[in-house]
């Protein structure tokens, strides 16, 4: 069983890493709107150019704090966050589908990987 963090959840003095907290629906809304705008679908959330240039790899696999992977026929790109007691991860296929997994655990990258590579159902 897990215990709570000691002290609640970390309050970051930081705007950027470890200070940005979301819920797993809007992060898979930011997902959807990049794809949306990659497939020229819709820019409410990004345009299709600024969409094209966050996937644009700048050094290696890694973009806009995005990294790409999947294969050259079925890119993905992913993003994994965590603060003290709590980690995530986001996988999305550029064409559609993907996956937000929220965890309450530093271990929480296991359940992530356990659940992506046995499938979610």
């Amino acid at each position: 069983m897990a215990l709570p963090w000691p002290g609640g959840p970390h309050v970051y003095p930081e705007l950027a890493a470890a200070g940005l907290w979301t819920t797993p629906s809007d992060l898979a809304r930011y997902a959807i709107g990049l794809q949306q705008a990659l497939a020229g679908k819709s820019e409410r959330v990004l345009s299709a150019r600024t969409a094209h240039l966050m996937l644009t790899p700048a050094a290696g696999l890694a973009g806009h704090q995005l990294q790409m992977g999947g294969s050259a026929g079925h890119p993905t790109f992913t993003h994994a966050g965590g603060n003290a007691g709590y980690r995530c991860m986001l996988i999305a296929y550029e064409a559609g589908d993907g996956v937000v997994v929220m965890t309450n655990s530093d271990n929480g990258l296991a359940l992530v990987s356990d659940l992506v590579s046995h499938g979610c159902s």
